[in-house]
C-alpha cells in the first residue's frame, strides 16, 4: 500500500475526498514523472527530505502564486512494489538516461510542438520521455512512478532533492482519501 499527500485548493480537496480523483482534471501537459496524480511520500529519515504533509501544504502556494486556504489530502493506493517505478534505483535511473539519449530528437520535437501549441511551460522533458516510452511499449506501464526531486519551497533552484514525489498513474488503485 502506497501512502502519499496531495495539496490543492481547499474546495478542490473537499471535492476529491467526496468523489475521488478524476482523470478529467489531469493537466494537458506532462509534469516531471508523466501523467497522473502527484503527491509527496515519506522517505527514510536519514535522507533529510521534507515531511510529505508539509510539502503537500506548501506546493500549491508555489504552483498557483496566490494566497488561499490549502487542503491536504492523505491518500492510499493499492499498488504492489512490482508496479512502482522507483527512479531512485540506480538501474532504473540508468535505463531512463540511456533511453533519453536514444529518443532525444523525438523528445525535443514533441516538446517544441507542445510549446508552440500553447501548452504549459511546466511541460517537462523527463515526463515526455516517460510517456513516450510507455506509449511505444519500450517501458512497463507503471501504476506509479517515484523519485526524489527538488521542490522550490524557499530557494529557487538546487541540485539536491528535498522531497520524495510520486505520480500515481492508475486512479483506480487509489482506495482511501482523507482530509488532513
Amino acid at each position: 500500500m502506497l501512502t502519499a499527500y496531495h495539496g490543492t485548493k481547499y474546495r478542490a480537496a473537499l471535492a476529491i475526498v467526496e468523489k475521488g480523483f478524476d482523470s478529467a482534471h489531469f493537466p494537458k501537459w506532462t509534469s516531471d514523472l508523466g501523467r497522473g496524480i502527484y503527491g509527496f511520500m515519506a522517505a527514510d529519515s536519514g535522507l533529510g527530505l521534507e515531511d510529505p504533509g508539509y510539502a503537500a501544504k506548501m506546493y500549491p502556494k508555489i504552483k498557483y502564486h496566490e494566497d488561499f486556504r490549502v487542503g491536504v489530502i492523505k491518500f492510499s493506493a493499492d499498488i504492489s512494489n512490482s508496479d512502482i517505478c522507483d527512479l531512485n534505483d540506480e538501474k532504473m535511473r540508468s535505463n531512463l538516461q540511456q533511453s533519453r539519449k536514444n529518443f532525444e530528437k523525438a523528445i525535443h520535437q514533441q516538446f517544441g510542438q507542445r510549446v508552440r501549441s500553447g501548452a504549459s511551460s511546466r511541460d517537462n522533458e523527463d515526463g515526455i520521455l516517460i510517456e513516450m516510452l510507455i506509449q511505444r511499449r519500450k517501458w512497463h506501464n507503471w501504476k506509479a512512478i517515484v523519485c526524489d526531486t527538488y521542490t522550490p519551497f524557499q530557494a529557487r533552484k538546487s541540485n539536491f532533492p528535498n522531497t520524495r514525489e510520486v505520480c500515481v498513474r492508475d486512479l483506480e488503485a487509489i482506495k482511501v482519501c482523507t482530509l488532513c
